[in-house]
């Protein structure tokens, strides 16, 4: 692959699989962290969400997920954001969820209820239930030029349509998806209808054999693309072992 280049990966499989007339399905990073427009949340870097929601629009939405995400000081990460950075491009808007997986709806309701029930409590105290770290939550209140010290019950109903939104799905634009420095793993590589997936032998070039990244496979975090990796090693060194013994005999 083209992931980690310092280690002296160019993606030369590539060009050597194409000049022996492999098709090469587009090759770019995957799990990578991005780069957000106008990041207001530079000094929060470290703050963690657990479990939240990520939504892709691109006009409209293309996709969506669901893992813990980290702010970090120009961007986003973690596994909610790589996971899905294979689908990610650049001017792409994500909604990120502060207050777990809530929708807009659920987060509206529950405001409003917060209002009828505890209108004397203050707003920032009441987001703490939310589970949403106190920074990050102060720091959406100053986005939305609410007063940090507004009481429920003095929330107007444009305050409860904006803070449930930002809340359920806090709107960032991408301005660029990590590169293959950054990157964990490539996408795209070697069509996987040209090789045999029982010896990961080349079905155009008898005695060419491949294995990893080379391949257009790439998985989720959690040691998929490594077992990916092994297994297809495994395969191809197991059928060159009975290859050359096949050649050995035959003497």
């Amino acid at each position: 692959g083209r992931s980690y280049p310092a280690t002296g990966s160019a993606g030369d499989g590539y060009r050597f699989a194409e000049a022996l007339g492999h098709a090469i399905a587009e090759v770019g990073p995957a799990l990578a962290p991005v780069r957000i427009r106008d990041y207001p949340f530079a000094d929060l870097a470290g703050i963690s969400l657990p479990g939240a929601r990520v939504s892709i629009f691109r006009g409209r939405k293309v996709k969506e997920g669901a893992g813990d995400v980290l702010f970090t000081h120009d961007g986003l990460s973690g596994p909610g954001i790589l996971d899905l950075s294979r689908d990610i491009w650049a001017g792409d808007l994500l909604r990120v969820s502060l207050a777990g997986l809530r929708k807009k709806e659920e987060m509206e309701r529950w405001l409003l209820a917060r209002s009828e029930e505890e209108g004397g409590r203050n707003l920032r105290s009441v987001l703490a239930e939310l589970a949403i770290p106190a920074r990050l939550a102060s720091r959406v209140l100053e986005l939305l030029e609410i007063p940090q010290e507004t009481k429920c019950a003095s929330m107007t109903r444009r305050m409860r349509i904006d803070l449930a939104d930002h809340l359920s799905g806090f709107p960032m634009i991408v301005e660029a998806v990590g590169g293959f420095d950054l990157a964990m793993v490539t996408r795209g590589g070697v069509d996987l209808r040209e090789v045999d997936p029982k010896s990961m032998e080349s079905r155009l070039v008898p005695g060419l054999y491949f294995a990893g990244e080379v391949l257009d496979v790439d998985g989720d975090t959690g040691g998929y693309n490594l077992q990916a990796a092994f297994s297809t090693g495994f395969l191809a060194a197991e059928r060159i072992k009975k290859r050359l013994a096949e050649m050995e005999d035959g003497r």
